[in-house]
């Protein structure tokens, strides 16, 4: 399986390093490199995350990574990274 990062997660993604870059570009760098190294790792255990609090099927999980949480759909022969967002900003489109 492919792990395929939406346009919609790149932009989270840009945002959150921009907003953590603002203090330490540093540790944005860390971040950013660890939060895609995890998301690398989802296709080895797929189920071995929550069911989606945000979607109502079995399709949609969530990954939490320290404060974010990482929604992604499990397709027939992808994963799809929807959306990375502190769980209280986050308003499904």
């Amino acid at each position: 399986m492919a792990v395929i990062i939406t346009d919609e997660a790149y932009s989270d993604l840009a945002s959150i390093s921009d907003f953590i870059g603002q203090d330490s570009p540093n540790n944005a760098e860390k971040f950013i490199n660890e939060i895609f190294e995890a998301i690398d790792n989802i296709e080895e255990n797929l189920l071995m995350y929550r069911k989606s609090i945000y979607y109502g099927d079995e399709k949609h999980r969530d990954m939490i990574f320290k404060k974010y949480t990482v929604v992604f759909q499990i397709a027939k022969s992808d994963i799809n990274i929807l959306a990375v967002f502190k769980a209280r900003n986050y308003q499904k489109k």
